[in-house]
């Protein structure tokens, strides 16, 4: 069954996320995450390594290029073997 996490750094973009008329919060969830400075949220570290596809939309573009590694890493540890980057 497809579920869809967002994260993002703005409270109001994940405010407007979850306006959205298909926001559920139980199959499609989001949460403001500083991804360079603090850990996943929990319900992503409980499933590292088990999540199917990550997408970063305008996320890279918006990191200082000195912190992108730490943000690629967590991405990559997030996937399960064969996810897709």
């Amino acid at each position: 069954s497809l579920r869809i996490i967002g994260l993002d750094f703005a409270q109001e973009a994940i405010a407007l996320f979850r306006q959205h008329p298909q926001y559920d919060g139980v199959r499609i969830r989001g949460y403001v995450q500083d991804l360079v400075n603090h850990p996943f949220v929990p319900e992503i570290s409980a499933e590292l390594g088990s999540i199917d596809k990550v997408l970063c939309l305008f996320c890279l573009s918006a990191i200082h290029p000195d912190k992108m590694n730490v943000v690629i890493r967590k991405a990559w540890e997030a996937l399960r073997p064969g996810g897709v980057f």
